[in-house]
C-alpha cells in the first residue's frame, strides 16, 4: 500500500495483470529482465482493461459490433 487512496486502487487494478509465481521471479531478474518485465504487465493490463471496457459496457459493445468505433489501447515512453 502506498498510503494514496488513488494511487492504491491504480495498483490494485495493474497487479491483477501480474502472476502470483511471476512476483516471486522479479526480485532474482536482472535490470533489463525487469524492464522486459514490467513492458509485459503493461501490455497484458492494457488487455485486460479493453476487455473489461467491452464486457461492462452495452453501449460500447453495440458501437464495437457494429464497426461504428474501435477500442484501442496504448503504450507510451
Amino acid at each position: 500500500a502506498t498510503g494514496c487512496a488513488n494511487i492504491d486502487s491504480l495498483v490494485e487494478e495493474i497487479q491483477q495483470s501480474i502472476h502470483t509465481n511471476e512476483e516471486l521471479d522479479f526480485k532474482r531478474l536482472n535490470s533489463d529482465q525487469k524492464k522486459s518485465f514490467c513492458d509485459e504487465v503493461a501490455y497484458r493490463n492494457i488487455l485486460r482493461t479493453m476487455q473489461l471496457i467491452h464486457e461492462n459496457s452495452p453501449t460500447l459493445a453495440k458501437l464495437l459490433k457494429e464497426g461504428k468505433i474501435a477500442l484501442v489501447g496504448a503504450m507510451y515512453d
